[in-house]
């Protein structure tokens, strides 16, 4: 049976009917029209002028310094944890009774297995979030996993918080640069990035965990 449905002629384009837009029909074209979206359809976010006190390169130097020793010392102290860790892991076999040459390695590499698999989550997290609150996220969390493994009475618990520890203290090695890059302009950047990287070389200085219990660092 054929069809009787013929194309509506003559009817006015942009017309609105229940919410939907009705177009001419135009056989040369088919039903949709994929003409190019116009540049004026386009949406650009961009900040209110070179001058606009919410971009953070017009923020003052003294603001800008703050944040950058901020990132710098967070970063200088998530690099210390597993360098200050690893004299003290005797200390922590003794406590838990072990003397596992295998354990012990597991011990110290258990915090940096997490430095390759978190980026994947974090960088994504900081575009839809921003990087502030999932810096100050990332480091509650650190703090939070510490004490668990600072109170911890066992070696697995011990072990899944590291773990945990590991993947909330990468962040600031993910964000840092780009919160740098926020805050200074490309000119000056070289100088802020040098004293940011410096946290994980200073570290290396910080050696006393042969008297203090290891799962105190």
């Amino acid at each position: 049976m054929e069809s009787t449905l013929q194309p509506i002629q003559g009817m006015k384009p942009n017309l609105t009917l229940a919410g939907v837009d009705i177009q001419p029909y135009e056989p040369e074209k088919g039903l949709l029209d994929s003409s190019p979206i116009s540049s004026s359809d386009e949406v650009i976010v961009d900040w209110e002028g070179p001058d606009d006190p919410a971009n953070p390169l017009n923020w003052s130097s003294a603001r800008k310094t703050f944040i950058i020793t901020l990132v710098s010392a967070v970063t200088f102290n998530i690099s210390l944890v597993p360098t200050i860790f690893a004299p003290g892991v005797p200390l922590l076999l003794k406590e838990f009774h072990s003397d596992s040459t295998a354990l012990a390695s597991f011990l110290v590499s258990a915090y940096v297995i997490p430095f390759a698999i978190s980026p994947l989550v974090v960088a994504p997290l900081s575009e839809l979030y921003g990087r502030n609150v999932v810096m100050n996220a990332a480091n509650f969390a650190f703090l939070v996993f510490t004490i668990v493994c600072a109170i911890s009475n066992s070696i697995p618990l011990f072990l899944i918080f590291r773990v945990l520890q590991g993947g909330a203290a990468c962040v600031p090695l993910v964000l840092g640069g780009g919160m740098i890059g926020d805050l200074v302009v490309p000119e000056k950047r070289g100088r802020a990035l040098s004293g940011w990287q410096l946290g994980p070389l200073l570290v290396r200085m910080a050696i006393f965990s042969a008297t203090v219990n290891g799962r105190y660092l």
